[in-house]
């Protein structure tokens, strides 16, 4: 219904959530994975045909399975999404664990789905966990203007534009010089 109700807004783009790990599809959905997948893609579908660019954030991916976690990115990306989007829920992991994770992730995925990563600040690592993703080839990070966000906060915006362009010689098309603004 949330697909319809995007379709009748003449939106264009929308974002799909939905639990990728074990744990959250368990207790929050009481769905196992056959089910979430068979979920995720009748939706991204009936969006793709209406015309919708999709994105699908895969909610709790740093505690899912990388097998499984591309296994879905390859059935979403078959019926048209666009990009996946990893993302760190409850802020556990460290930079090398990040950059681990999406070599893994990135091995059997789709080679042409575009990447996303969505860090959560709960240790304080979702700047130099978002930059470990970035620099792993991930091209769309989700970022927030001074780290405020959910819960804990999560990637700095001004941070990690400056850290890739001045670190690691990653252009943005962000103009730093308007960010203290």
């Amino acid at each position: 219904s949330e697909i319809e109700t995007a379709i009748k807004c003449n939106v264009k783009n929308a974002y799909m959530f939905l639990p990728s790990s074990d744990l959250h599809l368990k207790h929050k959905f009481n769905m196992t994975r056959e089910m979430a997948t068979k979920q995720a893609v009748e939706c991204a579908e009936l969006g793709r045909l209406q015309g919708l660019n999709i994105d699908f954030i895969a909610e709790d991916s740093s505690r899912s399975d990388v097998k499984y976690l591309s296994e879905l990115a390859t059935n979403l990306h078959t019926v048209g999404v666009r990009r996946f989007i990893i993302t760190d829920t409850v802020g556990v992991m460290t930079p090398y664990a990040i950059a681990s994770f999406v070599r893994a992730f990135k091995k059997d995925a789709p080679k042409t789905l575009e990447l996303g990563i969505h860090c959560h600040n709960d240790f304080g690592l979702a700047t130099a966990n978002t930059l470990a993703a970035c620099l792993e080839g991930v091209k769309y990070p989700t970022l927030t203007v001074n780290g405020i966000g959910e819960r804990a906060g999560n990637a700095a915006m001004e941070e990690v534009s400056f850290a890739l362009e001045k670190l690691a010689g990653i252009k943005t098309g962000i103009d730093l010089k308007k960010l203290y603004a």
